[in-house]
């Protein structure tokens, strides 16, 4: 480490109850649905190809979509490093013994972007299981988009999610008061030892989220009890809390 670098480390366990991070994310409701205005339009993406710069750009996908009374076009970006090959995954048997497993992902599948024209927009994709499937922000209103079920010509749905209602929704934290003081006391200890005898020469910041989720009963019953639905959802989750603090 070079003299006078000091690195500071922040980790911030983030424990995403079901409730708390969907509200968070725009407005779902305690079911676990989005709340929208009305019913979806049906859309179909087209790929764009051309000379212009972003469609140059390495790894950058263009598509165009209309919805929302008007044309837009997306542009996107595999995400790297999402989440690790291995993934480490803890479950209870119906006795209560707790079991580890490591469960292999596909992280070459989500992708994070923008509308063209709206550089305050926000685009987070997944192409893990077949269509186009994530949420779009755009100028304050959010979009919901689902590929449609046994279509054949790349149609999909998009929904305009009611941001008032899902505003009316209470927010829970999913850690307890004393976990928050707890972190809060171990982070303001860290940073303080990290930053202890150095200079003034010049700073290397370095920012650690560490992230745990936890999957409760009542999503897996929302997900029919179905375990491969649950990590969907799971990683569904992670992918658009990357895409709305990755600009941070």
């Amino acid at each position: 480490m070079a003299e006078g670098e000091a690195l500071v480390h922040m980790r911030i366990s983030l424990w995403l109850l079901w409730f708390g991070v969907f509200l968070v994310l725009s407005g779902l409701s305690q079911v676990g649905h989005f709340q929208y205005h009305s019913l979806p339009e049906v859309v179909i993406s087209m790929m764009l190809t051309g000379t212009g710069r972003h469609m140059k750009a390495s790894g950058w996908l263009s598509y165009n979509m209309n919805f929302g009374s008007q044309g837009h076009i997306v542009h996107a970006k595999t995400k790297k490093l999402l989440v690790p090959r291995q993934l480490s995954v803890f479950t209870y048997t119906g006795q209560g013994a707790l079991l580890k497993d490591h469960l292999f992902i596909m992280n070459d599948c989500y992708y994070d972007g923008y509308v063209e024209g709206d550089s305050g927009s926000l685009v987070a994709l997944s192409t893990c299981f077949g269509g186009f499937g994530g949420i779009a922000q755009i100028k304050d209103i959010t979009y919901e988009i689902k590929p449609k079920r046994f279509s054949d010509s790349l149609e999909h749905l998009v929904y305009k999610v009611n941001s008032e209602k899902a505003q009316s929704q209470p927010l829970r934290c999913g850690l307890s008061e004393e976990e928050i003081a707890r972190q809060l006391k171990l982070q303001e200890s860290e940073n303080s030892t990290l930053t202890q005898g150095t200079n003034d020469a010049w700073w290397t910041h370095k920012w650690f989220i560490e992230l745990a989720v936890v999957a409760d009963y009542n999503l897996f019953l929302h997900c029919n009890c179905n375990i491969s639905k649950v990590w969907e959802t799971v990683f569904d989750i992670i992918h658009k809390v990357d895409s709305i603090y990755s600009p941070l």
